[in-house]
């Protein structure tokens, strides 16, 4: 990564998925295909790999139909379908993983807003064979989605119970002739795969899915937190240990170095045992001492050695089994061990050693020994003092730790003493690295970490639940040449606003129709490919609640807390919001009624959790500025006050802007939603609502991922939405300000995306 050092550069993590080390440490990862190898039969039966909670949150991730959607489980009884996922997982002891990425690869459940219920019927394409297609007797008796998901998972355990007892089912360590090509399964999930599905395509579009999805994306040593809860983590291997207290953090690491990552990305680590033990802690079970050294417990040789070496009894800690189950015993501590927590000296000539017992390490940079020992303290000593020790191995840059080369400008993370590059700031801000949190060494130091495999990130990584502080810190460094907001006046007089002929401007190609304003751009590249009086403001009427949910994103709103309804404070005009005085809804719950109902009332109860509507509107329009927006202003949080205003070029930014934040973008996808109230006083506790855009329903050749809409009389109809063509998945945005025919007012914008899709 060539950074300028000068640059202050913060960026927290928000997405989705790279493909580094495996979950499993069982299994050889590789970026290519290997047919011989697909999944670890340690993988395929990890029942415990996701909770039902984090099933729910993948789900919600792609914001996929499935999210909401219920259907009878094997016994027949409604239930949604992580439920079902979840205890189909658990009843056959096979990991819910594979039952989620069966669900996408045989029918796309996964991704597909709206799934047709055929494919709902077969969606593990459990029974369906080549011989009868969809009319094959086990299709037929295991049809619908709650017996899909538990046959899907059955027959696996039943391929390990019957594995040997029946010939047909492929095994490990055979070759078997598959399209026309040997394979050897290297594991018996490998074989049942193939007995499964008999075909190498389809088990490498497994494969890929897998990886995509659930291969780790962070280096050993990375501490990892989710948006919606304060408990951090510790990866390393594939797994994540909870770190249970405060005590237990800060005596092994640097809180600032803290990444917060989406739900979806701390789902894809197995669960290993907490860490609730403050390091260096002294322990007793029964009669015997301990000292807990990192990962280590280390026995006192005798209670009369615990005595002598001095340990203060208020200090210790009793613990039972359960406590020390998941560490590794050590050498016991004899009376006679010096330094038995370890020190740091610094000798005269200002070289440093890290003492631990007999062993000193040379340390090349301080720098080193805080990744490792934060907070230690030097000591000085001679380097005469240093030779009485044994000399160990040098110390290296502790894993997780971001360090940048001086000479060169590159930035790496380190992962079991290597240096992975990190090879553009794409991908640094995409993992949520904070620029404050690199350490800046010379060459001489880098050059001791060998080189390791670079990090890489998918595009799915970049829609992130927290968005990149970037540009917040180019405005503080450009402050004097942000324009100033032009303010517009309009008067309310319930006819649509004409754009001023000196205003009137055309880029691209000129397109017949009677929309007032336009703009349409690849989503990659920003690359506006035509226009037209986009620079003209207008009234932005609904588009206002997309601005307004992301900042609310922006200054933590606690998306699971409930929120009450007062009447006298909430009510908005041209709303129809369906909720009595006093009633209580989830701030996530109001989120979906504000941007895919477009709903009004929900905006004012949800600017009461960050401090009113006024500071909100404030906050909004300290954003446009710091957007450098000059044609934007805020004057409610609604849109309904027809002086809150944008042009299509400002909006554009505003809304691709807004969709990085993983929350709003999965809701503005969303094409239906339920919810219920969590304090329900009318006994209308359930809301339910489709997109207001029908073009999520009804677009052809194309399809609509996030879209907002708006309309008031002084604004005509706005619609928003990004693309995405279905031969090529390319992706564009279109954003229309200003049509003036509501009762047919798709037609425009649908006319102008068919004509982006032809001509690009």
């Amino acid at each position: 990564m060539e950074f300028s050092n000068s640059k202050k550069y913060t960026s927290f993590l928000v997405l989705f998925f790279l493909l580094t080390s495996l979950v499993s440490p069982l299994s050889t990862y590789s970026m290519d295909f290997d047919p011989n190898y697909i999944l670890s039969d340690e993988e395929m039966q990890d029942a415990g790999a996701l909770t039902l909670n984090e099933i729910q949150s993948f789900l919600e991730g792609y914001g996929s139909f499935l999210t909401m959607y219920q259907a009878p489980d094997i016994d027949n009884r409604m239930k949604k379908a992580s439920v079902i996922i979840y205890e189909a997982a658990q009843r056959h002891r096979i990991n819910p993983k594979y039952l989620l990425v069966k669900l996408q690869k045989e029918q796309s459940l996964i991704t597909d807003k709206t799934p047709t219920e055929k494919a709902l019927d077969g969606a593990t394409g459990y029974g369906i064979d080549e011989s009868c297609g969809w009319s094959c007797g086990i299709y037929l008796n295991n049809k619908g989605f709650g017996k899909q998901v538990d046959s899907a998972a059955a027959i696996m355990r039943w391929y390990y119970d019957n594995q040997g007892k029946q010939a047909w089912i492929k095994t490990k360590s055979k070759i078997y002739s598959v399209d026309g090509q040997d394979i050897l399964p290297q594991s018996f999930a490998t074989a049942f795969l193939y007995t499964y599905t008999p075909h190498i395509q389809g088990n490498k579009n497994f494969w890929t899915l897998w990886q995509k999805w659930f291969e780790v994306t962070y280096p050993n040593g990375s501490l990892l937190k989710t948006k919606t809860s304060p408990d951090v983590f510790l990866v390393k291997d594939g797994k994540k240990r909870k770190i249970a207290n405060m005590t237990a953090l800060v005596t092994r690491f640097d809180p600032k170095n803290i990444i917060e990552v989406p739900e979806a990305e701390l789902a894809k680590y197995t669960v290993a045992p907490d860490i609730s033990l403050p390091n260096y802690s002294i322990l007793k079970q029964g009669s015997q001492y301990y000292l807990l050294d990192g990962e280590t417990l280390r026995k006192f040789a005798s209670a009369d050695v615990f005595r002598q070496i001095g340990y203060n009894p208020d200090e210790v800690i009793e613990v039972n089994s359960a406590d020390i189950s998941g560490y590794t015993i050590g050498l016991a501590i004899q009376a006679n061990e010096q330094n038995i927590t370890g020190r740091l000296l610094q000798t005269q000539e200002g070289s440093l050693y890290y003492v631990k017992g007999n062993i000193s390490q040379y340390v090349p940079h301080e720098a080193i020994a805080k990744s490792h020992f934060p907070g230690i303290i030097k000591e000085s000593t001679t380097f005469a003092n240093i030779l009485k020790y044994e000399s160990g191995d040098t110390l290296l840059f502790a894993d997780g730790t971001l360090v940048g080369i001086n000479d060169t400008k590159k930035i790496y993370v380190i992962e079991n003493g290597e240096k992975r590059h990190i090879p553009n700031e794409k991908i640094f801000a995409g993992l949520g690295y904070s620029w404050k949190n690199i350490v800046w060494v010379d060459s001489s130091i880098g050059i001791l970490h060998k080189n390791g495999k670079q990090m890489n990130m998918p595009d799915t990584l970049l829609r992130t639940d927290v968005s990149s502080d970037t540009s917040n810190i180019e405005v503080a460094e450009n402050t004097a040449n942000i324009p100033s907001t032009k303010i517009v006046h309009f008067e309310e007089n319930a006819k649509m606003y004409l754009t001023p002929q000196d205003e009137k401007k055309t880029t691209g190609p000129v397109i017949n129709t009677d929309i007032e304003s336009y703009v349409m751009a690849e989503y990659e590249t920003g690359k506006i490919l035509a226009s037209k009086n986009a620079d003209s403001p207008r009234p932005m009427a609904s588009f206002a609640k997309v601005l307004t949910a992301y900042e609310l994103m922006e200054q933590n709103i606690q998306i699971t807390s409930p929120a009450t309804y007062v009447q006298a404070k909430h009510n908005s005009p041209y709303d129809e919001f369906r909720v009595a005085d006093g009633e209580q809804i989830r701030n996530r719950d109001l989120l979906y009624s504000l941007l895919v109902s477009s709903l009004n009332t929900p905006a004012l109860i949800l600017a009461d959790q960050v401090g009113g509507k006024e500071k909100l509107v404030q906050s909004l329009n300290t954003k446009v500025q710091s957007l450098s927006l000059a044609n934007t202003h805020f004057e409610d949080v609604a849109g309904t006050d027809i002086n809150t205003y944008t042009t299509a070029n400002d909006y554009l930014k505003i809304f691709k802007k807004s969709i990085q934040n993983a929350e709003v973008s999965r809701i503005l996808n969303l094409a239906n939603y339920m919810y219920y109230e969590s304090k329900d006083l009318d006994g209308y506790r359930v809301h339910q609502d489709s997109h207001t855009n029908g073009l999520k329903k009804t677009a052809e050749g194309y399809t609509v991922l996030e879209s907002k809409t708006g309309y008031l009389y002084e604004a005509g109809y706005n619609l928003a939405m990004v693309v995405e063509r279905n031969t090529d998945k390319k992706k564009f945005i279109i954003i229309t300000m200003g049509n003036p025919n509501y009762d047919t007012r798709y037609e425009g914008q649908d006319a102008l995306t068919h004509w982006v899709l032809k001509q690009f």
